[in-house]
């Protein structure tokens, strides 16, 4: 197992949040479904027509799950969990060779590109590496090349979902029922957490 991280999420597709809960899995999005629109750029490198097309073949092929190391940080409960109406999933993700793990660098700008370098390189060259204004996610990334959906999921484990201080009740309700029935059959019970909000000072309760 590797260490604990964090996935925070909306409830407004509640089926993908039942998936990685009922399922211990995690969907790998394709590059251009990330929310950052220069992911995977290869804009300003002055390279072969043939290099950057063989680029852009293999960039279609990847997956890519995104997580982070922060625990309760307030700018991810609002940009990824629905201004605090979502959930934010602590899991370990279980040992696997099929997925590449990545520790996301922040720069100033995008380092130089060598026309010699492999295409695999300059790959892995941009999926690791953000904008500076980004570094608040401390995100670790698994990143695989795949052909299909099956072979798009990552295999974790849930250990704790904490549940945002602007969650519906009717959420709310759901996700301690669903928890609770998993937890008569699980050996590593889910920890469900309630958060608080408090002078703008967090701090939470287990249920």
């Amino acid at each position: 197992m590797e260490n604990v991280l964090y996935k925070y999420r909306s409830l407004q597709n509640f089926d993908n949040f039942l998936d990685i809960l009922l399922c211990n899995r995690l969907y790998g999005a394709n590059y251009d479904k990330l929310n950052d629109p220069m992911e995977c750029s290869f804009r300003e490198m002055d390279l072969s027509e043939e290099k950057m097309q063989e680029l852009r073949d293999e960039r279609r092929k990847l997956r890519i799950c995104s997580l982070s190391q922060a625990e309760n940080n307030n700018l991810l409960w609002s940009h990824y969990a629905d201004g605090h109406r979502g959930v934010c999933i602590a899991l370990k993700v279980r040992k696997t060779d099929l997925w590449e793990y990545v520790e996301v660098k922040y720069v100033d700008s995008m380092p130089t590109i060598s026309t010699e370098m492999p295409v695999n390189e300059i790959l892995q060259n941009r999926y690791g590496i953000k904008a500076n204004f980004w570094n608040y996610e401390k995100e670790i990334r698994y990143v695989k090349k795949a052909e299909s959906k099956q072979n798009s999921y990552l295999p974790v484990f849930p250990i704790a979902v904490y549940m945002g201080t602007q969650i519906s009740s009717k959420h709310k309700t759901l996700i301690k029922h669903i928890v609770k029935l998993l937890n008569t059959t699980r050996k590593e019970k889910i920890e469900l957490i309630e958060m608080k909000y408090n002078n703008m000072d967090f701090f939470h309760n287990n249920n």
